[in-house]
């Protein structure tokens, strides 16, 4: 009795190619594998390696059409049989799961493109790391042309000027490595219907201490300065599906890639996305109020929940409080003290157990 080669149950959940026990529903393929790759009959050793060569060729284009297939859906593909372990020798099939990874996020880094080359099974392992990473290079910041939108929380004012908005593609920004920025319109009438103003930009990386344009060292974060005046920081994130980059705050986004019109992409939709007023009320004071951006770090709302506040992040109260002080702004100084002393006052009393019941009456109640 003839052993065919054993075929999995599914290789992927992504796409449409699940084999069942009963191969015989795939004459074609199972025959193809199961003769080439097991039959030991009474046909000649080159006739079972011609087979068994062109079941390989099969197989490695099985593998390339599937290039959405997850890796822990991949190795385990090895161990059906020496001819599916073969198949995924090949040079062909892992630069082709490389180029799928390019062409869902549209951004292969420059290194393993170098390593693509070389080693395309290793440029493979090292891009599904590479895809959660949040932490921009410099060649990324300044090489992306960034499409920008407003979000809602930036208020009326500013989306009903926002292209976006009216149905015309986003703008985008783009990066220099001396730290100015440029936006530009997407589209050439957007400037004339619009009356649209491009004021001066400048960023720095969010971990900079200095006000200089391009100081600072690589991050998650990338603070942009609007004529001189800090806007909420951005922060960096990636889509959760192509996992192309993203960069927002509370009031705006960008992306490295094009962004989809209102409504086409759940996830980046404004209810979706992580960073909100709740998340950066510090730093919209700081806008409101002309300062410079705080130097502590900016949370996300996942970041946020369940948290204590830490002990190194002054509160909001305690950083306008500074502000007032430093721009000699007396009388609110004192309005804002005396709100904290009293809240202060509170949280202690709260702590000695004053203004509870005594415990004796409490257990009388119950």
């Amino acid at each position: 009795m003839e052993e065919s080669c054993p075929i999995p149950l599914v290789l992927t959940s992504d796409v449409d190619c699940c084999y069942q026990e009963n191969s015989s529903e795939y004459p074609s393929f199972a025959a193809t594998c199961g003769d080439a790759c097991c039959d030991v009959g009474n046909r000649g050793a080159s006739s079972i390696r011609s087979d068994a060569l062109s079941s390989i060729v099969l197989l490695e284009q099985v593998f390339i059409r599937l290039g959405n297939i997850s890796v822990t859906n991949l190795f385990p593909c090895a161990l059906v049989c020496k001819g599916w372990m073969e198949a995924l020798q090949s040079d062909d099939v892992w630069r082709a799961l490389c180029d799928e990874i390019w062409k869902r996020s549209g951004y292969w880094p420059e290194n393993l493109e170098r390593l693509r080359d070389k080693n395309p099974k290793q440029a493979y392992l090292e891009a599904c790391k590479d895809i959660d990473r949040t932490e921009l290079t410099l060649e990324e910041l300044c090489g992306f042309r960034w499409y920008f939108r407003f979000k809602k929380a930036a208020g009326s004012h500013w989306t009903d000027s926002d292209p976006y908005w009216n149905g015309m593609p986003a703008r985008f920004s783009c990066f220099t490595a001396d730290g100015s920025l440029t936006r530009m319109s997407s589209e050439v009438t957007d400037e004339a219907e619009h009356n649209t103003y491009f004021p001066t930009l400048t960023w720095r990386w969010g971990n900079s201490r200095s006000l200089q344009p391009a100081s600072g060292s690589p991050c998650g974060r990338v603070r942009v300065s609007v004529e001189g005046r800090d806007v909420p920081t951005y922060v960096v994130s990636r889509h959760p599906k192509h996992r192309g980059f993203l960069m927002q705050s509370c009031w705006a986004v960008m992306s490295s890639f094009p962004l989809p019109p209102p409504r086409e992409d759940p996830d980046m939709e404004d209810e979706a996305l992580s960073v909100t007023l709740e998340c950066q009320q510090t730093e919209v004071f700081q806008y409101n109020f002309g300062s410079l951006l705080p130097t502590f770090p900016v949370r996300t709302r996942t970041e946020d929940d369940g948290d204590e506040e830490r002990e190194d992040e002054p509160s909001v109260e305690r950083y306008v409080l500074n502000q007032l002080a430093r721009t000699h702004n007396i009388i609110e100084y004192l309005a804002v003290l005396s709100q904290l002393e009293d809240e202060e006052d509170d949280d202690d009393g709260e702590a000695r157990g004053e203004g509870q019941p005594p415990a004796a009456d409490a257990e009388m109640e119950d």
